[in-house]
């Protein structure tokens, strides 16, 4: 039998695309960077197969864009402003 080849791309690329995408997006001050969080997170589930992943890169990349490419004020800004009160009870 012949052994099918294996088409998957790594991960990885996935990532640096999104990545560079991303940076591109709010260095360059397009409007159709309004787009791309939820095209980001649908290209990182379908490569990856997993939804927290895809929706969690999502939500990274619109904080992203919001912050105007400061990764240190993202991450911030998507653990107090949107993930924590998302968990407490009201």
């Amino acid at each position: 039998m012949m052994k099918r080849p294996n088409l998957r791309l790594p991960t990885w690329y996935v990532w640096i695309f999104v990545a560079a995408v991303s940076m591109l997006l709010v260095f360059g001050g397009w409007e159709i960077g309004k787009l791309w969080p939820p095209l980001a997170a649908v290209v990182v589930i379908l490569v990856t197969r997993n939804a927290l992943a895809g929706l969690l890169t999502g939500g990274f990349v619109g904080a992203f864009l919001l912050t105007g490419g400061h990764p240190l004020v993202t991450s911030s800004s998507v653990m107090t402003d949107h993930l924590w009160p998302s968990l407490q009870s009201p």
